[in-house]
């Protein structure tokens, strides 16, 4: 970590945030000293140049549906495509924001990057002299007690070194069995049965429709990328159509940045849900109940690896999970699994529109989160996560082998042994994030977790495999693949209509997954969204009986914070602030205007998202609707002031965002910017 990174930790550790690469403080907010911003294309010549920055991606900008409640990205009438990229490191304590008295000590990301918009003369983006359309800053959530647990589980798994490369395979051939050893069992608390159950009849039929579908030649190989920790390429169940070629490494760079698997981190959340997905076949003798087949979901697949995250996917920055989802969308990728979460970002957001419309399909995991015993307290939010948030992906929920959420108690009778506790109290408490309904309808499904089989490369074999694989971050490759293997089936027929490379494809495998789900007999949309994948039924659904229509784009934040938002007059307040527009009506103040909506509805999810009782709020709004009418509107009122008052007492919300809500500006100016205006409304 550079030096003048560490010099942040002391400017924003008061106000909730960390600042250091690996975050060792306990804040949730790391910040990662670094702001992503859009540009207009025609402002750059290059998509780099000598100010070090690091270009993400390009995307089209164009309105959203009104519906939606997504604002119009502002652009020129010439200028229609932004591009998107992320700056070196910044050190916000070197930075003059304005000619008021506070300390330089108070100020935040986010009023650095209001500040930049604002401005007249850029301070971040000095270096290239370019204002922006869009900026944010560069934060992960990361929740030191969740990271604590999940690390205490994986300790009780086999950890010591890997052996070698004795045993590892080149990839490109359906190969024979590989032998195996078990080095990790099921969880005692959680439902099991025989190896690889979650592959059978009556769960995901993966095994059956694998065996009903003929493997194709490469010209015509659905194309899987894998966004994750990275591989391992001594494990002997590496993907049989692994692309190393093709995979990058978007922590130490972006789309050009070319992955090995040679790394001192590592890749053990990746090469394990990396085998879920399309691991190889195995020959496994566990007594009685002896396996002999793949251990992934799809053997036919082209699979590369994205590398967004170093040791653990709890924590990620957001501008590396964007830089890859734009990449797979220009690079050919069919299909991307993600088995991670957290924040959402404006980079991320447009990311997944621009995949969405250019034929990606998108699946994330919902998220996961630990239960205190008894109290029903837990660690991090119980909700879907981002990017499974936003409707344009598909989040993937996890059920037990029960055919129960994944999000509820396992036992509760299992308790009363305490003095088993030490092998499995860590295991009862981890969960499969869920709901709200509203968020799981037509954007979310379920697939088989816990206890699935998975490789296991890290440990002392590279012929390891375990069947404890936890998490929905083993759901969501089960969907993953079995989309791929719809798309496989289907080609022929959406090529037909020239809907390979367009939103038709991304929405027609949705469609075909939601016409085939499942619906066990305690399924509830806000568990299981739109029903428990069945691979035998999707791949007998087929492309010209679906209905399909082009979804709204993904938005962040449900559409009464954006009414919310609208209801502060910011337009005024931006011309009280800012000289130099006509009046209220200037089409300037309204690009301005409509940047900072984005960025501030940004902002307030990721406060949301940390607190919760600010996601209690979005609950509660939700059943304002089921009020009698004439307290509707008294109820939504009420709601919506308990979520400003969150935000004013949180800590991590920006002096900005809490002057927007008191409407009174100029105050911040006078701090942030070197001029404020005088104009008057009156």
């Amino acid at each position: 970590m550079m030096p003048r990174i560490v010099l942040l930790i002391a400017t924003l550790a008061r106000t909730g945030y960390a600042i250091a690469e690996d975050c060792p403080t306990d804040s949730n907010y790391c910040f990662s000293g670094k702001f992503v911003y859009a540009i207009a294309a025609s402002q750059i010549t290059t998509l780099t140049d000598a100010s070090g920055h690091t270009y993400l991606f390009r995307s089209l900008a164009k309105k959203s549906p009104a519906a939606s409640g997504a604002r119009e990205i502002p652009i020129d009438d010439a200028d229609t495509d932004l591009v998107w990229r992320r700056t070196s490191n910044i050190n916000l304590k070197t930075l003059n924001f304005g000619s008021g008295e506070t300390s330089k000590d108070e100020i935040k990301p986010w009023d650095a990057a209001y500040r930049e918009l604002l401005s007249p003369s850029p301070i971040i983006l000095s270096d290239i002299a370019v204002k922006p359309r869009l900026i944010e800053p560069d934060i992960s959530y990361v929740n030191r007690r969740f990271e604590k647990r999940a690390a205490k589980l994986e300790s009780r798994r086999n950890s010591s070194k890997q052996a070698g490369a004795s045993g590892a395979r080149a990839s490109g051939a359906l190969a024979a069995q590989t032998e195996a050893t078990i080095v990790d069992y099921p969880s005692k608390v959680w439902p099991s049965r025989e190896t690889g159950w979650h592959r059978d009849d009556g769960y995901t039929g993966l095994a059956e429709a694998i065996k009903a579908i003929a493997d194709v030649g490469d010209a015509s190989r659905v194309t899987i990328a894998h966004l994750d920790t990275g591989y391992d390429p001594n494990d002997s169940f590496i993907p049989t159509f692994f692309d190393q070629k093709r995979s990058r490494d978007f922590t130490s760079g972006g789309c050009d940045t070319p992955y090995t698997g040679e790394s001192k981190d590592k890749p053990t959340h990746g090469a394990r849900t990396l085998s879920t997905l399309a691991g190889g076949k195995a020959r496994i003798d566990n007594g009685d109940d002896n396996y002999f087949d793949f251990i992934g979901s799809n053997p036919y697949a082209r699979v590369i690896s994205y590398k967004i995250a170093k040791n653990s996917v709890v924590h990620f920055w957001p501008s590396e999970m964007s830089a890859a989802i734009g990449c797979a969308a220009d690079s050919g990728v069919d299909v991307i699994t993600i088995s991670a979460g957290g924040f959402p970002s404006l980079a991320q957001r447009t990311a997944v529109n621009k995949a969405y419309s250019q034929g990606v399909a998108m699946f994330a995991a919902t998220g996961d989160f630990f239960v205190f015993p008894f109290t029903g307290f837990t660690i991090t939010p119980s909700t879907v996560a981002f990017p499974a948030r936003y409707n344009r992906v598909i989040g993937v929920a996890g059920i037990t082998e029960k055919k129960k959420s994944y999000g509820k108690a396992p036992c509760y009778f299992c308790l009363l042994k305490f003095w088993q506790w030490g092998d499995t109290l860590l295991s009862w408490s981890m969960r499969g994030s869920y709901g709200p309904a509203s968020v799981m309808k037509d954007s979310a499904v379920a697939a088989y977790a816990p206890n699935v089989l998975h490789s296991s490369p890290s440990n002392s074999t590279n012929n390891a495999v375990a069947l404890d694989g936890s998490g929905t971050s083993h759901s969501t490759p089960q969907v993953a693949a079995a989309a791929a293997l719809w798309l496989q089936l289907n080609r022929p027929e959406i090529e037909g209509v020239g809907a390979w490379n367009d939103w038709r494809k991304t929405e027609s495998v949705y469609q075909a997954l939601f016409e085939s789900g499942n619906r066990p007999d305690q399924y509830s949309v806000k568990h299981m969204g739109e029903g428990v994948v069945d691979a035998k039924k999707l791949i007998n659904t087929k492309f010209g009986t679906l209905e399909i229509e082009e979804r709204a784009e993904a938005t962040i934040g449900v559409r009464w914070i954006w009414d919310l938002i609208d209801s502060w007059n910011l337009g005024k307040l931006l011309f009280n602030l800012i000289p130099g527009f006509e009046n209220l009506d200037d089409p300037r103040l309204k690009k301005l205007s409509d940047s900072v909506e984005e960025m501030i509805a940004t902002e307030i999810q990721q406060v949301i998202f940390e607190s919760k009782s600010a996601q209690k709020s979005l609950d509660k709004h939700v059943n304002c609707a089921s009020s009698r009418a004439q307290n509707q509107s008294d109820c939504e009122k009420t709601v919506s002031d308990q979520l400003k008052n969150e935000i004013i007492d949180s800590d991590v919300a920006s002096e900005f965002l809490k002057s927007v809500i008191r409407e009174d500006l100029n105050t911040w100016g006078e701090t942030h910017l070197k001029t404020a205006s005088g104009h008057s409304t009156t």
